[in-house]
């Protein structure tokens, strides 16, 4: 009926051998010369959008994270949560305006602003 957490424990699935694979977004957002410049993480959830990515953002150490909800699925209108650790905001529209606006608060903030 809604998203599983990444280590949630559901009696219906214990039959199934389940492996963990790594955390991607983790490692790559680890502090040293390998990291990228911008680190920009999306999570799906269906509790608390803005408190979820913002948690997420500051465990994965991602410079941005964009929350989404899985009511956003399969339809052609979103309504998504950015968190930079300077501010939080939604951002609502079509699809194809959501990812054109994501664009461009990304090339505004990380590309012009001298302060990241």
């Amino acid at each position: 009926s809604g998203k599983l957490p990444r280590n949630a424990k559901v009696p219906i699935l214990s039959s199934v051998a389940w492996e963990a694979t790594p955390d991607l977004l983790l490692a790559a957002a680890q502090p040293g010369p390998q990291r990228p410049k911008l680190v920009v993480g999306f999570c799906l959830t269906d509790q608390e959008i803005a408190a979820v990515t913002s948690k997420k953002r500051r465990q994965k150490n991602c410079d941005v994270m964009v929350g989404n909800s899985p009511a956003n699925l399969g339809g052609d209108q979103a309504k998504l949560w950015w968190d930079d650790g300077r501010s939080g905001r939604w951002i609502a529209g079509t699809k194809v305006a959501v990812a054109a606006r994501l664009l461009t608060m990304l090339e505004k903030q990380f590309l012009f602003d001298k302060k990241k």
